[in-house]
């Protein structure tokens, strides 16, 4: 089966809506938003929960479908993935810097993870060379 997005529960113990709160986020990997354009969100994927966000990578995805084998049903998203850029994150911004991973010949490298290695959405903001983007 394919589906359009998935559903991340996870708990935040401070956001501007409260304290301790569990919090819902749909992650979108569908043609048509809405009869909109595609959106395909980009994802924190667990690498090595102990690193905290140095165990984390970052991915877009690309399908979210399931699949049974010998009974079990397996939900699995398509990514592609991101890379970070140096070691440590931007001293200006405190934010990391990503780049895509891509093969050789410039296509993005991407692979099947399971549904439970997504820990969260999250927001990329695009850096265009030397221009300012406010």
């Amino acid at each position: 089966s394919v589906f359009p997005s998935a559903i991340s529960t996870f708990y935040v113990p401070s956001d501007q809506s409260g304290i301790n709160r569990m919090i819902r986020h749909r992650i979108r990997a569908t043609l048509h938003w809405h009869n909109g354009p595609a959106r395909y969100d980009t994802v924190f994927i667990k690498k090595d929960e102990e690193l905290g966000m140095r165990g984390m990578h970052v991915a877009q995805t690309k399908l979210f479908f399931s699949f049974v084998h010998e009974g079990v049903c397996y939900p699995c998203a398509l990514v592609h993935w991101f890379i970070p850029f140096g070691e440590e994150p931007c001293e200006e911004t405190g934010l990391w810097i990503v780049a895509c991973d891509e093969h050789g010949d410039g296509t993005w490298v991407a692979s099947v993870v399971h549904l439970d290695s997504i820990i969260r959405g999250s927001h990329l903001i695009g850096h265009y060379r030397h221009s300012f983007i406010p």
